[in-house]
């Protein structure tokens, strides 16, 4: 059994958590509780790095989709940085897709907040992945 590790730490006007481990029906609480944590303690932007998660099920799936409807209603956002191919998989399969912008790297998800960047629509699917890489598509929907 992998344990699940998470650790929180600002970058510029975000939370980054950074996620190793797996995140089911047993340690899903436990990101909950650190994305509530984060929020209060850190900043209502959220960037979840998932480059060292190795497994996330249908419980991950529900907290992400909690964490980014409740943060959203009170001006805040959750985005999902680096995941692997079997967690950019799932959310596909989930449709979750539509509702998280996904970039390859954390510091694509920070940029999407300065003022200096090029302007986004909020909460798209980003392909930010070179040729023969398989990332998220470029697709740009929102889940309503």
């Amino acid at each position: 059994m992998n344990r699940l590790h998470l650790h929180i730490r600002r970058r510029d006007e975000s939370a980054v958590i950074s996620v190793a481990g797996e995140i089911d029906i047993a340690s899903a609480g436990q990101l909950d509780n650190c994305i509530r944590k984060a929020r209060s303690q850190y900043s209502p932007h959220l960037i979840i790095d998932l480059v060292e998660a190795d497994f996330m099920g249908s419980a991950g799936l529900q907290v992400l989709a909690h964490a980014s409807t409740d943060l959203e209603s009170h001006g805040g956002s959750v985005v999902i940085a680096r995941p692997s191919d079997q967690v950019t998989r799932l959310l596909k399969i989930d449709g979750l897709h539509h509702g998280l912008a996904v970039y390859r790297t954390v510091e694509l998800a920070l940029n999407r907040r300065r003022p200096d960047s090029s302007p986004q629509p909020a909460w798209r699917w980003r392909d930010h992945s070179s040729a023969g890489h398989n990332a998220p598509s470029d697709a740009t929907h929102r889940r309503h």
